[in-house]
C-alpha cells in the first residue's frame, strides 16, 4: 500500500475575532499532488483558514505544519522561505494596478531572482501567458482586463516561481458560468504543467465536483466532512445535503431546459 505524503497538516486550529468564534478546532491534511477543495457557506471561515495556513493571518491556537515545519508563532522573516514554495491566487486577483500585465508577472522574477537575465524573464513571462491562454496582452493594464482575464494573469503570476503548492481563494467569484468553467480547466492545467498541489477555497459546488480529488466541508468552525466526491454525495448531514442539493436542483433544471429545447 502506497503511503500518501501529507505536506500540510492542520491540528485543532482555532481563530476568533473578539467574541466571534470562526475556527473552533479544525483538523485537516493535504496530500502531495492532490486537489483539495474546501467548501462551506458564506461566513463559514474558509478564507480565514486559508490565510492561517499560508501565514497571512496568525492562528490563536493549534498547529499548522507546512512541509513538516511548524508555522504557528513564526514571524514574517521566518516564513519567507516557505512562502517562496507556495503561490496564492487571491479572490480579487490582487494585481498591481500601476503595472502592465508583463510587469505584474515579471515582478516575482525581478524581486526574488535578481540575477536572472532580462531576456530569460521575458521568455518566462511569455511562456506563462501561453499557459493561461493570454499571449497577446502584455502591454495591457489590469483595468483594461475582464474579471476572468485578471484571474488568469494573477494565476500566471502565482505560478511564476514554480511553487509546489497553489492556494486559491474563491477563484470563480464574480465570474459568469462560462468564464468560471474556463478557470476550472485552468486549475487542472496547472497540475499538468507544474505538478502542483492545489488547495481551493470556494462556495462553488460545480467547481468542487469538477476538479476535486477530495472535498473538505467547513461547518460551525470545524470540518464536518473530508473525503472524495462520491462519499459527499452519500452524506446524511442535513446542512451539507442542503448545501449540495441546490447544485443538483440547478443542474436538473438546466438538463430539463435542454430537453425542452431539443423537443421544440
Amino acid at each position: 500500500m502506497i503511503m500518501k505524503e501529507a505536506i500540510i497538516e492542520v491540528l485543532n486550529l482555532h481563530k476568533a475575532f473578539g467574541a466571534n468564534l470562526v475556527l473552533t478546532g479544525v483538523d485537516l491534511e493535504v496530500f502531495r499532488g492532490e486537489t483539495l477543495v474546501v467548501l462551506g457557506g458564506s461566513g463559514s471561515g474558509k478564507s480565514v483558514l486559508l490565510k492561517c495556513i499560508t501565514g497571512l493571518m496568525t492562528a490563536d491556537a493549534g498547529s499548522i505544519r507546512l512541509l513538516g515545519e511548524e508555522i504557528v508563532g513564526k514571524g514574517e522573516r521566518e516564513l519567507l522561505p516557505l512562502r517562496k514554495k507556495m503561490g496564492i491566487l487571491f479572490q480579487g486577483g490582487a494585481l498591481f494596478d500601476s503595472m502592465n500585465v508583463f510587469d505584474n508577472i515579471a515582478f516575482g522574477f525581478r524581486e526574488h531572482e535578481k540575477d536572472m537575465p532580462e531576456k530569460q524573464v521575458q521568455d518566462e513571462v511569455m511562456r506563462l501567458l501561453e499557459v493561461v491562454k493570454l499571449p497577446d496582452i502584455c502591454d495591457k493594464m489590469p483595468a483594461e482586463l475582464s474579471g476572468g482575464m485578471q484571474k488568469r494573469v494573477a494565476l500566471a503570476r502565482a505560478v511564476a516561481q514554480k511553487p509546489g503548492t497553489i492556494f486559491y481563494d474563491e477563484p470563480t467569484t464574480g465570474l459568469d458560468p462560462e468564464t468560471a468553467r474556463s478557470i476550472y480547466r485552468l486549475i487542472k492545467d496547472m497540475e499538468l504543467h507544474f505538478s502542483v498541489t492545489s488547495v481551493v477555497v470556494s462556495h462553488d459546488i460545480e467547481l468542487a465536483f469538477t476538479i476535486a480529488d477530495r472535498i473538505a466541508f467547513l461547518k460551525d468552525g470545524e470540518m464536518a466532512f473530508i473525503g472524495p466526491v462520491d462519499e459527499l454525495l452519500n452524506c446524511t448531514d442535513e446542512g451539507m445535503c442542503s448545501f449540495i442539493g441546490s447544485f443538483y436542483q440547478a443542474g436538473m433544471m438546466g438538463h430539463k431546459n435542454e430537453e425542452t429545447q431539443r423537443k421544440t
